[in-house]
């Protein structure tokens, strides 16, 4: 890989990155207001509700941090010479591919089988 295109991958992970760690802190921070907000002696109803917004936004939240450690690792194959190399078969991931998904470990012939195998169609990171 090209100094020039390293650099260029190493600011999209980065700029990424930084949009995630936004986007972390804003969704813990409407958790934490929704259950800081919220009055223990509501109905049912309303405490069902503001745990059902709640829990999105950890869910959200957790999904986050997993893309987070995804680019993380990126980060860290890049800096290794690792970074565009299948995890399973050792081949080079494709460009459109990074492209699309700069995290992504695998080719699309190993995330398709892993997918299969798994009987899950989840994130192709």
């Amino acid at each position: 890989m090209e100094p020039l295109d390293a650099a260029r991958i190493r600011r999209t992970i980065e700029r990424r990155l930084d949009a995630l760690r936004g986007e972390i802190t804003d969704k813990l921070g409407d958790a934490a207001l929704v259950n800081a907000g919220l009055d223990h002696n509501a109905d049912s109803g309303d405490l069902s509700v503001a745990d059902d917004t709640a829990s999105a936004d950890f869910a959200d939240a957790r999904r986050d941090i997993e893309e987070y450690q995804a680019g993380l690792a990126a980060l860290a194959r890049l800096e290794a010479g690792d970074y565009g190399i299948c995890v399973d078969c050792g081949e080079a991931i494709p460009a459109a591919r990074l492209q699309a998904q700069p995290f992504a470990i695998r080719c699309v012939a190993c995330q398709a089988r892993r997918e299969r195998a798994a009987g899950t169609h989840r994130s192709t990171l």
